[in-house]
């Protein structure tokens, strides 16, 4: 195993971010303060850090399903739901890297929820009033220095708002800038410098780079198109590469990251199954996992370049319920929750470390209409 730990160069070296990376080739670089240090030490997925609670917010139900997860084994143990107070429509959950608090992104009343994780029982409590988001609010995105929380539209809008988190955990909405037509879904690279948007109407991707002061974000290049009905948008794990699907295409666009300016590169397309929804990387930074709703398959593909960051498909196959819309790896590498719009199902899913094998193991209820889902450790 190496174990890949992230360090900023200030007065004197501080760690500031830890990524576990399995059997993952890397090699000693230097970005602007900050540079990766690789030990290679003898250790065992045991020994990774593990999620303890899985959230999913409902959408037709204006609830969070509670879970706990078993450590082991990765199985759930229902914890009950809790109903968003004002909020409806729960599209998207984000946590802070701390695991205190959570937001849900609600999609029809255009507003965002804030709940405390209790620390023990996982158990959810609302924090402070629904704030105002922008309209039809979508993806949520934490920066990691929890300061600053960013959201999507799904309604047409063109813009991605930005709020400022207080000490306790309450939203303040702060800024609001100019992306594609509905930026519905966003990913963050893992320190933070940039945001990707998947601009649903204009059918491109966004790039920004992110004032880690302020939270402003700034223009990192022109749209790039990927094509009709771009609906997600993920990061690889070590901040390389940037994945987007489209529904309208059945189609993965494959990016590179230029690491000084945020700015995109093609790296090329590839093919996935019907009208793909979700869209994730793994821990290790090796694999993409696709989910197709209209299919109900999930599709599996491993990083082949690593330069570009081109995909070979590995494998696809059925997934654990219909319409799997979104999903959420253990921080370990070990275990995957995917939401099943048409059966109202949470299927867990057992890992095989580096080999493309993955399968059900087993699957949980749910809500009514699951489209969304995170883990906290």
């Amino acid at each position: 195993m190496i174990r890949i730990a992230l360090f900023k160069k200030i007065n004197s070296i501080t760690k500031i971010r830890e990524l576990s990376v399995l059997t993952y080739a890397f090699f000693l670089s230097s970005c602007g303060s900050y540079f990766i240090s690789l030990d290679s030490i003898t250790s065992n997925s045991a020994t990774l850090p593990k999620a303890r609670f899985a959230y999913v917010g409902n959408y037709l139900d204006d609830t969070v399903s509670m879970y706990s997860i078993d450590s082991s084994t990765g199985s759930l143990s229902s914890l009950g739901t809790v109903p968003l107070a004002s909020g409806s429509g729960p599209s998207s959950i984000s946590i802070d890297s701390t695991g205190q608090f959570m937001y849900v992104g609600n999609w029809t009343s255009g507003t965002v929820s804030s709940f405390i994780i209790n620390q023990t029982t996982g158990v959810l409590t609302q924090n402070g009033i629904d704030i105002v988001g922008p309209n039809g609010t979508c993806r949520l995105a934490i920066h990691p220095n929890g300061k600053f929380l960013y959201a999507g539209t799904c309604n047409g809008g063109n813009t991605v708002s930005q709020f400022t988190i207080t000490t306790n955990g309450t939203l303040t909405l702060s800024n609001q800038f100019l992306a594609g037509g509905a930026p519905l879904s966003l990913a963050m690279d893992p320190l933070g410098h940039y945001l990707y948007t998947a601009n649903n109407q204009s059918g491109g991707v966004s790039a920004f780079s992110i004032n880690s002061l302020t939270g402003a974000l700034t223009s990192a290049g022109n749209e790039i198109s990927s094509g009709p009905s771009t609906n997600g948008v993920t990061v690889d794990a070590l901040g390389r590469f940037v994945y987007s699907i489209n529904s309208g295409g059945d189609s993965l666009h494959m990016y590179s990251v230029n690491p000084q300016t945020g700015a995109l590169t093609s790296s090329g397309t590839i093919l996935t199954g019907a009208n793909p929804y979700g869209i994730i990387g793994d821990p290790t930074g090796q694999f993409v996992y696709v989910f197709n709703t209209a299919s109900s398959t999930i599709s599996k593909y491993q990083v082949s370049d690593p330069m570009t960051g081109a995909l070979t498909s590995v494998l696809t196959m059925g997934s654990g319920g219909l319409w799997p819309s979104a999903g959420a790896i253990d921080p370990s590498g070990q275990f995957m929750y995917v939401v099943n719009r048409g059966s109202a199902s949470l299927s867990v899913y057992t890992i095989q470390g580096n080999s493309p094998i993955f399968y059900v193991q087993s699957n949980a209820a749910t809500g009514n209409w699951p489209w969304s889902i995170a883990l906290a450790n």
